[in-house]
Protein backbone atom coordinates (compact mmCIF):
# COMPACT_ATOMS: atom_id res chain seq x y z
CA UNK A 1 0.00 0.00 0.00
CA UNK A 2 1.39 3.22 -0.85
CA UNK A 3 1.64 6.35 1.21
CA UNK A 4 -2.05 7.82 1.35
CA UNK A 5 -0.36 11.87 0.34
CA UNK A 6 2.18 12.25 -2.75
CA UNK A 7 3.33 14.90 -4.64
CA UNK A 8 4.12 14.67 -8.55
CA UNK A 9 7.91 14.70 -8.77
CA UNK A 10 10.51 14.32 -11.70
CA UNK A 11 12.45 11.70 -10.06
CA UNK A 12 11.72 7.76 -10.37
CA UNK A 13 11.41 6.73 -6.44
CA UNK A 14 8.07 6.77 -4.71
CA UNK A 15 7.17 9.39 -2.43
CA UNK A 16 4.86 9.45 0.62
CA UNK A 17 1.20 9.93 1.73
CA UNK A 18 1.71 13.86 0.26
CA UNK A 19 4.38 13.32 -2.31
CA UNK A 20 3.82 13.19 -6.01
CA UNK A 21 5.68 9.89 -7.54
CA UNK A 22 4.63 7.03 -9.54
CA UNK A 23 4.01 4.10 -6.62
CA UNK A 24 4.87 0.33 -7.63
CA UNK A 25 3.29 -2.63 -5.59
CA UNK A 26 5.23 -5.29 -4.88
CA UNK A 27 2.77 -8.57 -4.69
CA UNK A 28 3.61 -11.05 -2.43
CA UNK A 29 2.50 -14.43 -3.63
CA UNK A 30 3.84 -16.04 -0.44
CA UNK A 31 6.58 -17.42 -1.87
CA UNK A 32 9.92 -16.42 -1.12
CA UNK A 33 10.02 -14.03 -3.92
CA UNK A 34 8.11 -11.02 -5.43
CA UNK A 35 6.45 -10.71 -8.49
CA UNK A 36 5.90 -7.61 -10.67
CA UNK A 37 4.41 -7.69 -13.66
CA UNK A 38 5.89 -4.26 -15.12
CA UNK A 39 3.92 -2.49 -17.81
CA UNK A 40 6.06 0.13 -19.69
CA UNK A 41 4.05 3.57 -20.32
CA UNK A 42 5.09 7.03 -21.85
CA UNK A 43 5.59 8.50 -18.19
CA UNK A 44 5.20 5.64 -15.98
CA UNK A 45 5.88 2.15 -14.41
CA UNK A 46 3.12 0.35 -13.20
CA UNK A 47 3.44 -2.87 -11.19
CA UNK A 48 0.46 -4.85 -11.59
CA UNK A 49 -0.74 -8.41 -9.60
CA UNK A 50 0.71 -11.56 -11.27
CA UNK A 51 -2.94 -13.23 -9.99
CA UNK A 52 -6.15 -12.97 -11.27
CA UNK A 53 -8.06 -12.33 -7.92
CA UNK A 54 -7.57 -9.24 -6.68
CA UNK A 55 -8.53 -7.98 -3.26
CA UNK A 56 -10.70 -5.14 -2.77
CA UNK A 57 -9.83 -1.75 -2.43
CA UNK A 58 -9.14 -0.20 0.96
CA UNK A 59 -11.58 2.71 1.70
CA UNK A 60 -12.70 4.81 4.78
CA UNK A 61 -15.14 7.29 6.07
CA UNK A 62 -13.90 10.76 7.16
CA UNK A 63 -16.13 13.62 8.31
CA UNK A 64 -14.30 17.10 9.67
CA UNK A 65 -15.90 18.86 11.83
CA UNK A 66 -15.57 22.23 12.73
CA UNK A 67 -14.89 23.22 16.63
CA UNK A 68 -16.69 26.13 18.55
CA UNK A 69 -15.19 27.42 22.00
CA UNK A 70 -17.21 27.96 24.81
CA UNK A 71 -15.51 30.81 27.25
CA UNK A 72 -18.53 31.91 29.22
CA UNK A 73 -18.38 30.61 32.88
CA UNK A 74 -21.89 31.55 33.34
CA UNK A 75 -22.96 29.10 30.45
CA UNK A 76 -20.62 26.56 31.76
CA UNK A 77 -17.58 26.89 29.68
CA UNK A 78 -14.07 28.19 30.74
CA UNK A 79 -12.31 31.25 30.25
CA UNK A 80 -9.77 31.34 27.58
CA UNK A 81 -6.18 30.07 28.42
CA UNK A 82 -3.00 32.50 27.34
CA UNK A 83 0.46 31.39 28.09
CA UNK A 84 2.79 34.35 29.83
CA UNK A 85 3.46 35.64 26.52
CA UNK A 86 -0.41 36.64 26.18
CA UNK A 87 -0.74 34.17 23.21
CA UNK A 88 -3.98 32.10 22.82
CA UNK A 89 -3.57 28.38 23.61
CA UNK A 90 -6.31 25.97 23.57
CA UNK A 91 -8.74 24.84 26.38
CA UNK A 92 -7.13 21.71 28.81
CA UNK A 93 -11.19 21.05 30.15
CA UNK A 94 -13.66 20.02 27.38
CA UNK A 95 -16.14 22.21 28.71
CA UNK A 96 -13.90 24.87 27.02
CA UNK A 97 -15.68 23.45 23.65
CA UNK A 98 -18.83 24.69 22.20
CA UNK A 99 -21.46 22.64 19.33
CA UNK A 100 -18.94 21.45 16.46
CA UNK A 101 -20.19 23.00 13.10
CA UNK A 102 -20.79 19.21 11.03
CA UNK A 103 -19.13 18.88 8.01
CA UNK A 104 -19.35 16.42 4.28
CA UNK A 105 -19.01 12.95 4.94
CA UNK A 106 -16.51 11.96 2.36
CA UNK A 107 -15.12 8.35 1.06
CA UNK A 108 -11.33 8.08 0.32
CA UNK A 109 -11.25 4.38 -2.00
CA UNK A 110 -7.62 3.62 -3.19
CA UNK A 111 -6.87 7.10 -3.59
CA UNK A 112 -9.71 8.88 -4.71
CA UNK A 113 -12.47 11.06 -2.92
CA UNK A 114 -16.02 11.18 -3.08
CA UNK A 115 -18.99 12.63 -1.17
CA UNK A 116 -20.61 10.02 0.96
CA UNK A 117 -23.93 10.49 -0.43
CA UNK A 118 -26.67 10.48 2.67
CA UNK A 119 -24.08 9.56 5.09
CA UNK A 120 -24.17 12.54 7.43
CA UNK A 121 -22.51 13.27 11.48
CA UNK A 122 -24.92 14.11 14.32
CA UNK A 123 -24.87 14.44 17.94
CA UNK A 124 -21.17 12.55 18.09
CA UNK A 125 -21.94 9.97 15.64
CA UNK A 126 -21.10 9.11 11.96
CA UNK A 127 -24.39 7.62 10.30
CA UNK A 128 -25.47 5.97 7.51
CA UNK A 129 -28.21 6.44 5.28
CA UNK A 130 -30.97 4.23 7.24
CA UNK A 131 -30.14 5.98 10.48
CA UNK A 132 -27.35 3.41 12.09
CA UNK A 133 -24.10 4.13 13.32
CA UNK A 134 -21.29 4.17 11.06
CA UNK A 135 -18.50 1.75 13.21
CA UNK A 136 -15.92 4.20 14.12
CA UNK A 137 -11.93 4.03 13.67
CA UNK A 138 -10.13 7.07 14.99
CA UNK A 139 -10.71 10.38 16.42
CA UNK A 140 -8.06 13.36 15.86
CA UNK A 141 -8.65 16.68 16.98
CA UNK A 142 -6.02 19.57 15.46
CA UNK A 143 -6.23 22.83 16.47
CA UNK A 144 -4.01 25.59 14.92
CA UNK A 145 -3.01 28.29 17.49
CA UNK A 146 -1.20 31.22 16.10
CA UNK A 147 2.15 31.48 14.52
CA UNK A 148 3.85 30.89 17.80
CA UNK A 149 2.24 27.08 18.47
CA UNK A 150 1.04 26.43 15.42
CA UNK A 151 -0.30 23.43 15.45
CA UNK A 152 -1.75 21.07 18.67
CA UNK A 153 -3.66 17.92 18.20
CA UNK A 154 -4.66 15.52 20.74
CA UNK A 155 -5.96 11.64 20.20
CA UNK A 156 -9.67 11.60 20.07
CA UNK A 157 -12.61 14.48 19.71
CA UNK A 158 -11.72 17.12 22.60
CA UNK A 159 -14.81 18.23 23.44
CA UNK A 160 -16.23 15.23 24.60
CA UNK A 161 -15.41 14.65 28.73
CA UNK A 162 -12.85 12.06 28.86
CA UNK A 163 -13.55 9.37 31.31
CA UNK A 164 -10.19 9.38 33.90
CA UNK A 165 -9.85 6.73 36.25
CA UNK A 166 -9.05 8.51 39.40
CA UNK A 167 -7.63 6.82 42.73
CA UNK A 168 -8.34 9.57 44.50
CA UNK A 169 -11.36 11.57 43.73
CA UNK A 170 -11.68 14.36 45.83
CA UNK A 171 -13.09 17.72 45.28
CA UNK A 172 -11.16 20.79 44.80
CA UNK A 173 -13.28 24.14 45.89
CA UNK A 174 -16.64 22.27 45.69
CA UNK A 175 -15.97 21.11 41.99
CA UNK A 176 -15.10 17.23 41.20
CA UNK A 177 -11.95 17.50 39.75
CA UNK A 178 -11.56 16.81 35.92
CA UNK A 179 -9.33 15.32 33.58
CA UNK A 180 -7.34 17.66 31.43
CA UNK A 181 -7.00 16.97 27.46
CA UNK A 182 -3.01 16.81 26.70
CA UNK A 183 -1.93 18.44 23.82
CA UNK A 184 1.01 17.34 21.24
CA UNK A 185 2.85 19.19 18.79
CA UNK A 186 2.89 17.33 15.87
CA UNK A 187 5.91 15.23 15.54
CA UNK A 188 7.11 12.82 12.85
CA UNK A 189 8.66 8.94 12.85
CA UNK A 190 11.48 9.36 9.79
CA UNK A 191 12.49 6.78 7.33
CA UNK A 192 14.77 7.90 4.97
CA UNK A 193 13.34 11.00 3.04
CA UNK A 194 9.55 9.93 4.33
CA UNK A 195 7.81 11.17 7.74
CA UNK A 196 5.17 9.97 9.60
CA UNK A 197 3.05 12.41 11.53
CA UNK A 198 1.73 11.55 14.91
CA UNK A 199 1.09 12.34 18.22
CA UNK A 200 4.39 12.11 19.78
CA UNK A 201 7.44 10.76 17.73
CA UNK A 202 10.92 11.25 17.53
CA UNK A 203 11.53 14.44 15.20
CA UNK A 204 10.12 17.57 15.05
CA UNK A 205 11.81 18.06 11.89
CA UNK A 206 10.32 16.49 8.68
CA UNK A 207 12.65 14.38 6.81
CA UNK A 208 13.46 16.61 3.99
CA UNK A 209 12.40 19.63 2.64
CA UNK A 210 11.87 21.26 -1.16
CA UNK A 211 8.33 20.33 -1.79
CA UNK A 212 5.31 22.57 -2.41
CA UNK A 213 3.33 20.47 -0.23
CA UNK A 214 5.50 21.48 3.03
CA UNK A 215 4.12 25.40 2.73
CA UNK A 216 0.69 24.28 1.34
CA UNK A 217 0.02 22.15 4.33
CA UNK A 218 1.54 25.09 6.72
CA UNK A 219 4.47 22.66 7.62
CA UNK A 220 7.21 25.39 6.53
CA UNK A 221 8.33 25.81 10.35
CA UNK A 222 8.97 21.92 10.35
CA UNK A 223 10.85 21.44 7.31
CA UNK A 224 14.19 19.52 8.12
CA UNK A 225 16.98 22.44 9.26
CA UNK A 226 19.88 20.95 7.13
CA UNK A 227 21.55 22.59 4.71
CA UNK A 228 22.08 19.99 2.94
CA UNK A 229 18.97 18.17 3.23
CA UNK A 230 17.07 16.28 1.13
CA UNK A 231 14.14 16.34 -0.98
CA UNK A 232 11.34 15.52 0.83
CA UNK A 233 10.02 11.88 -0.18
CA UNK A 234 6.63 12.87 1.25
CA UNK A 235 4.34 12.70 4.68
CA UNK A 236 2.28 9.43 5.74
CA UNK A 237 1.21 8.26 9.19
CA UNK A 238 -1.83 9.03 10.85
CA UNK A 239 -4.72 9.64 8.40
CA UNK A 240 -6.77 12.01 10.77
CA UNK A 241 -4.22 14.08 11.77
CA UNK A 242 -3.28 13.98 7.70
CA UNK A 243 -6.73 14.95 6.85
CA UNK A 244 -6.79 17.53 9.57
CA UNK A 245 -3.60 18.97 7.73
CA UNK A 246 -4.92 18.88 4.61
CA UNK A 247 -8.19 20.30 6.03
CA UNK A 248 -6.41 23.62 7.22
CA UNK A 249 -5.22 24.56 3.36
CA UNK A 250 -8.79 25.77 3.16
CA UNK A 251 -11.46 27.53 5.03
CA UNK A 252 -14.04 24.81 6.51
CA UNK A 253 -16.53 26.51 3.99
CA UNK A 254 -14.04 25.20 1.17
CA UNK A 255 -13.13 22.17 1.70
CA UNK A 256 -15.79 20.22 -0.35
CA UNK A 257 -14.41 22.36 -3.00
CA UNK A 258 -11.03 21.75 -2.10
CA UNK A 259 -11.64 17.40 -2.37
CA UNK A 260 -14.14 17.28 -5.19
CA UNK A 261 -13.80 20.51 -7.70
CA UNK A 262 -10.16 20.55 -7.15
CA UNK A 263 -9.39 17.53 -6.46
CA UNK A 264 -6.33 18.37 -5.10
CA UNK A 265 -6.10 15.44 -3.15
CA UNK A 266 -6.07 12.80 -5.48
CA UNK A 267 -4.36 9.07 -6.81
CA UNK A 268 -2.00 9.54 -3.85
CA UNK A 269 -1.08 12.52 -4.69
CA UNK A 270 -1.29 16.40 -3.14
CA UNK A 271 -1.68 18.48 -6.16
CA UNK A 272 -2.09 21.82 -4.30
CA UNK A 273 -4.83 24.41 -5.08
CA UNK A 274 -5.44 28.16 -5.34
CA UNK A 275 -8.17 28.93 -2.30
CA UNK A 276 -7.09 30.69 1.01
CA UNK A 277 -6.12 29.42 3.83
CA UNK A 278 -7.87 28.09 6.68
CA UNK A 279 -4.94 28.31 9.74
CA UNK A 280 -6.32 31.47 11.22
CA UNK A 281 -5.73 31.81 14.74
CA UNK A 282 -7.69 29.84 17.34
CA UNK A 283 -9.66 27.70 14.82
CA UNK A 284 -9.76 23.91 15.56
CA UNK A 285 -11.04 21.34 13.71
CA UNK A 286 -12.32 17.49 14.55
CA UNK A 287 -11.59 14.88 12.03
CA UNK A 288 -13.11 11.32 12.30
CA UNK A 289 -12.40 8.21 10.63
CA UNK A 290 -15.22 5.57 9.68
CA UNK A 291 -15.01 2.36 8.10
CA UNK A 292 -17.19 2.17 5.45
CA UNK A 293 -20.08 -0.13 5.00
CA UNK A 294 -20.33 -0.39 1.19
CA UNK A 295 -16.86 -2.12 1.54
CA UNK A 296 -17.09 -4.40 3.99
CA UNK A 297 -14.17 -6.60 2.32
CA UNK A 298 -11.53 -3.74 2.29
CA UNK A 299 -12.90 -1.09 4.61
CA UNK A 300 -11.43 -2.61 7.86
CA UNK A 301 -9.46 -2.17 11.17
CA UNK A 302 -6.69 -4.45 9.68
CA UNK A 303 -6.63 -2.84 6.08
CA UNK A 304 -6.95 0.82 7.78
CA UNK A 305 -3.53 0.13 10.17
CA UNK A 306 -1.82 -1.29 6.75
CA UNK A 307 -2.60 1.81 5.49
CA UNK A 308 -0.87 4.34 8.74
CA UNK A 309 1.80 1.84 8.29
CA UNK A 310 3.02 3.64 5.14
CA UNK A 311 6.43 4.05 5.73
CA UNK A 312 7.17 0.56 6.10
CA UNK A 313 5.64 -0.53 2.73
CA UNK A 314 7.17 2.75 0.95
CA UNK A 315 10.57 1.60 2.28
CA UNK A 316 10.26 -1.71 0.30
CA UNK A 317 8.90 -0.15 -2.64
CA UNK A 318 11.61 2.29 -3.22
CA UNK A 319 13.79 -0.16 -2.60
CA UNK A 320 12.50 -2.32 -5.73
CA UNK A 321 12.79 0.51 -7.75
CA UNK A 322 16.07 1.32 -7.01
CA UNK A 323 16.87 -2.98 -7.40
CA UNK A 324 15.86 -2.24 -11.18
CA UNK A 325 18.97 0.38 -11.58
CA UNK A 326 22.17 -0.85 -12.43
CA UNK A 327 24.10 1.57 -10.79
CA UNK A 328 23.00 1.23 -7.24
CA UNK A 329 20.73 -2.02 -7.22
CA UNK A 330 20.30 -5.63 -6.81
CA UNK A 331 23.35 -6.08 -9.22
CA UNK A 332 25.95 -3.49 -7.18
CA UNK A 333 24.77 -5.34 -4.10
CA UNK A 334 25.30 -8.56 -5.90
CA UNK A 335 29.08 -7.92 -6.88
CA UNK A 336 29.71 -6.64 -3.54
CA UNK A 337 28.42 -9.77 -1.44
CA UNK A 338 29.82 -11.76 -4.17
CA UNK A 339 33.63 -9.94 -3.43
CA UNK A 340 32.96 -10.10 0.24
CA UNK A 341 32.52 -13.42 0.28
CA UNK A 342 35.10 -14.81 -2.10
CA UNK A 343 37.57 -11.92 -0.74
CA UNK A 344 36.83 -13.74 2.56
CA UNK A 345 37.15 -17.17 2.06
CA UNK A 346 40.39 -16.02 0.44
CA UNK A 347 41.63 -14.70 3.50
CA UNK A 348 40.46 -17.39 6.07
CA UNK A 349 42.68 -19.95 3.56
CA UNK A 350 45.71 -17.20 3.94
CA UNK A 351 45.15 -16.92 7.93
CA UNK A 352 44.99 -20.35 8.20
CA UNK A 353 48.20 -21.10 6.35
CA UNK A 354 49.93 -18.42 7.59
CA UNK A 355 49.36 -18.92 11.82
CA UNK A 356 50.28 -22.25 10.99
CA UNK A 357 53.78 -21.35 9.69
CA UNK A 358 54.51 -18.20 12.08
CA UNK A 359 52.99 -19.29 14.71
CA UNK A 360 51.92 -23.28 15.43
CA UNK A 361 50.57 -22.26 19.07
CA UNK A 362 47.39 -20.71 17.16
CA UNK A 363 46.87 -23.38 15.00
CA UNK A 364 43.71 -24.76 16.99
CA UNK A 365 42.27 -21.49 17.87
CA UNK A 366 42.12 -20.99 14.06
CA UNK A 367 40.87 -23.90 12.96
CA UNK A 368 37.73 -23.62 15.34
CA UNK A 369 36.58 -20.21 13.61
CA UNK A 370 37.47 -20.94 10.37
CA UNK A 371 35.39 -24.09 10.29
CA UNK A 372 32.95 -22.25 11.90
CA UNK A 373 32.75 -19.74 9.14
CA UNK A 374 33.76 -21.72 6.06
CA UNK A 375 30.69 -24.22 5.85
CA UNK A 376 27.81 -20.93 5.75
CA UNK A 377 30.19 -19.23 2.93
CA UNK A 378 30.55 -21.60 0.91
CA UNK A 379 27.15 -22.59 0.51
CA UNK A 380 26.27 -18.80 0.54
CA UNK A 381 28.56 -18.73 -2.69
CA UNK A 382 26.86 -21.79 -3.79
CA UNK A 383 23.72 -19.82 -3.87
CA UNK A 384 25.21 -16.22 -5.07
CA UNK A 385 26.89 -17.71 -7.91
CA UNK A 386 23.56 -19.09 -9.48
CA UNK A 387 22.91 -15.11 -10.41
CA UNK A 388 26.39 -14.25 -12.39
CA UNK A 389 24.67 -14.25 -15.57
CA UNK A 390 22.16 -12.16 -14.69
CA UNK A 391 24.03 -9.01 -12.26
CA UNK A 392 27.61 -10.40 -12.83
CA UNK A 393 29.83 -7.67 -14.30
CA UNK A 394 28.94 -9.55 -17.72
CA UNK A 395 25.61 -9.22 -17.35
CA UNK A 396 23.61 -7.22 -20.09
CA UNK A 397 22.50 -3.92 -19.02
CA UNK A 398 19.28 -2.30 -18.76
CA UNK A 399 16.33 -1.52 -15.90
CA UNK A 400 14.04 -3.94 -17.04
CA UNK A 401 16.44 -6.59 -17.98
CA UNK A 402 16.31 -9.94 -15.44
CA UNK A 403 13.70 -8.03 -13.28
CA UNK A 404 12.53 -11.13 -11.17
CA UNK A 405 16.32 -11.80 -10.78
CA UNK A 406 17.03 -8.76 -9.27
CA UNK A 407 14.10 -8.74 -7.31
CA UNK A 408 14.50 -11.99 -5.91
CA UNK A 409 18.04 -10.99 -5.31
CA UNK A 410 17.06 -7.78 -3.34
CA UNK A 411 13.87 -8.96 -1.26
CA UNK A 412 15.25 -12.93 -0.60
CA UNK A 413 18.50 -13.54 -1.38
CA UNK A 414 20.56 -10.37 -0.17
CA UNK A 415 18.62 -10.71 3.21
CA UNK A 416 20.28 -14.14 3.99
CA UNK A 417 23.55 -12.72 2.63
CA UNK A 418 23.11 -9.83 5.10
CA UNK A 419 22.30 -12.62 8.09
CA UNK A 420 25.05 -14.21 7.20
CA UNK A 421 27.21 -11.32 7.66
CA UNK A 422 25.36 -10.22 11.06
CA UNK A 423 26.02 -14.22 12.19
CA UNK A 424 29.76 -14.56 11.61
CA UNK A 425 30.61 -10.90 12.68
CA UNK A 426 31.42 -12.07 16.21
CA UNK A 427 34.28 -15.34 14.40
CA UNK A 428 34.96 -12.81 12.79
CA UNK A 429 36.03 -10.32 15.35
CA UNK A 430 37.90 -13.69 17.04
CA UNK A 431 39.87 -13.98 14.11
CA UNK A 432 40.24 -10.37 13.95
CA UNK A 433 42.04 -10.53 17.25
CA UNK A 434 43.99 -13.65 16.76
CA UNK A 435 45.19 -11.46 13.57
CA UNK A 436 46.29 -8.32 15.46
CA UNK A 437 48.36 -10.84 18.26
CA UNK A 438 50.22 -12.44 15.57
CA UNK A 439 50.99 -8.85 14.01
CA UNK A 440 52.36 -8.17 17.69
CA UNK A 441 54.05 -11.16 18.13
CA UNK A 442 55.89 -10.57 14.64
CA UNK A 443 56.75 -6.80 15.15
CA UNK A 444 57.73 -7.70 18.81
CA UNK A 445 59.94 -10.60 17.30
CA UNK A 446 61.55 -8.26 14.58
CA UNK A 447 62.21 -5.59 17.29
CA UNK A 448 64.08 -8.22 19.06
CA UNK A 449 66.37 -9.14 16.47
Amino acid sequence: MPAILQQPSTHAAAAGILGREVIHKPINDGHEHFHYDIRSTSTAYTAVPSESSVPPPVSFLFVVNGMTFNENRHAGGVLPRVDDGGRWLPPVLSAGFGPQNPGTVFRWSNGDISIATGYAWDEGYGKTPNGDNLEWYHTATIIWCNPFYQFLVTQGDASIPIDADMEDEEESDGEEEKAVIQWYPINFHLHETLSRVDYAADSQYLAGNQRNFIAELGLTSYQCQDDDAPVSGGISGNIAILIGLIAFSCTRQELRHVLINDQAWRGYRWRGHQRPTGRRDGRGKVVSIYLDPDNPGGSTREALRGLQDISRRLVIVTKAVKALNDLDGAPAHYREVKSFLTNLKMTLEALKVESVVLHPKYVDEVKVQVQKIRVPIEESLTVTRGYEASLGIAAKKGRFRNVQKKLDWRFVVSKKADALRRTIEGDMMSLNSIQTRLILVVDIDASYL
